[in-house]
């Protein structure tokens, strides 16, 4: 099935590039960027708006029939990302870092890249995916409220949380992101109305992250966590075609199975069950879309022997049958 690689230089580009993936045409309003295209009979889109320089505001509304690469290369300045999954699945690659994570329905990831940086964002194939993406870099200046509002928040994430950062999307936060998804702006009192529901957003995500009810449950965690994280699941990476269990992962990684459990709930905002679950799918997944082995191969090739069992958990994350997923 492949996969389609578009290298983005800046949002301008990955605009008119989307365009002509789609056969669609690029709809510009001053710095508002529009793209729209039928998907299994409804509309689809992507849009853009960049309300001044240093702050880029895209909302993808996609269903791609193969998985979408968009590949941004090194940026001359250092980027701060925040990435919003409200349906679908988005992976985000840090080439520079060898590293890749996955976004799930309801979940948030804050990305702080430096200028060497070079990323991507992956949209898995046939999997339809509400994305809203807010990248600030370097040239943010004061001069507005939503600009200073945005170095502050950065201010305060850079001193309190160590990134990047995964957590839930709260209801609260989601129905803010919903508005503001839904939102087409065409005269300057709708931009004005989308510039305040970007502030609502970012307003709603810093009292989630920073409310003090909820730091019991959400417990900042520390570098040397972090590093035990990908330690594990960089561990789970390399096995795979195992029958990997909680417990093993445990004592290979050296790490106490609750703190172990915790770290992944706050960090992955799963279970390590989950996310064992979830990386054996998504690498089936590939498998499917990449190679010539059967579903049963396949499933032996993750560590798993219930063709029918596999087939239902396929199913449920993916919303296909792998069989049928295949086939498109």
């Amino acid at each position: 099935m492949g996969e389609i690689q578009l290298i983005c230089e800046d949002p301008a580009m990955q605009m008119s590039l989307l365009a002509d993936l789609y056969g669609s045409d690029l709809h510009v309003t001053g710095n508002f960027r529009h793209v729209a295209f039928q998907r299994e009979g409804r509309e689809r889109y992507v849009r853009n708006y960049s309300p001044f320089r240093g702050m880029y505001i895209t909302v993808f509304d996609i269903l791609p029939d193969k998985t979408l690469c968009l590949e941004y290369p090194t940026a001359s300045v250092p980027n701060f990302e925040f990435l919003y999954v409200s349906t679908g699945q988005v992976w985000v690659r840090d080439h520079k870092a060898g590293t890749q994570l996955a976004l799930g329905r309801r979940q948030n990831g804050i990305f702080d890249f430096d200028s060497s940086a070079h990323r991507s964002l992956i949209f898995p194939g046939n999997i339809p995916t509400r994305l809203l993406h807010i990248r600030t870099d370097a040239h943010l200046q004061p001069g507005n409220l939503l600009a200073e509002d945005m170095l502050r928040f950065m201010a305060i994430l850079k001193r309190g949380q160590s990134l990047p950062h995964l957590d839930h999307i709260d209801n609260r936060l989601a129905g803010e992101i919903e508005k503001l998804e839904n939102l087409q702006p065409v005269n300057e009192a709708e931009f004005a109305e989308f510039r305040g529901r970007v502030h609502i957003v970012l307003a709603q995500h810093l009292q989630q992250l920073y409310d003090p009810n909820m730091a019991e449950d959400h417990p900042v965690l520390s570098t040397s966590e972090i590093a035990k994280i990908r330690e594990a699941a960089r561990y789970i990476e390399a096995h795979l075609s195992e029958p990997l269990r909680v417990e093993g992962i445990s004592k290979a990684c050296k790490w106490n199975e609750k703190h172990m459990q915790a770290g992944f709930r706050r960090f992955f905002s799963k279970s390590v069950s989950a996310y064992v679950r979830d990386r054996k799918l998504e690498a089936a997944q590939k498998m499917l879309r990449d190679t010539n082995l059967t579903v049963s191969e396949v499933v032996y090739s993750i560590g798993m022997t219930s063709r029918s069992h596999f087939s239902k958990i396929f199913y449920e994350k993916f919303g296909v049958l792998p069989k049928d997923y295949r086939s498109t």
